[in-house]
């Protein structure tokens, strides 16, 4: 069982973890993006740097549209919807 001043610690480290992780996140998504960019420039979809390859290529994708589904049938949809019942943790 944890103490108070123990949950504390885990608090504080838990919010500096995802303080870290989210400067770590903008950083990767930096580096992406100049890579990216520098692909398109230079017009290729694929770059081998060092022993790495590097692709960058579009794709389409079908999905289905809830929301639209949900406002042009609204029986429907409410008769095919379920409940989920999950858990969610917060620190504020």
């Amino acid at each position: 069982m944890l103490s108070k001043k123990a949950f504390a610690d885990h608090v504080d480290e838990y919010l500096a973890l995802d303080e870290q992780i989210k400067e770590l996140q903008a950083r990767q998504d930096a580096l992406k993006n100049e890579m990216t960019g520098e692909m398109e420039r230079k017009g290729v979809t694929e770059l081998v740097v060092g022993n790495k390859i590097l692709r960058w290529t579009s794709y389409v994708q079908d999905r289905f549209d809830s929301s639209g589904f949900r406002k042009a049938f609204p029986e429907i949809y409410a008769s095919w919807k379920k409940q989920v019942t999950g858990h969610r943790f917060t620190v504020s």
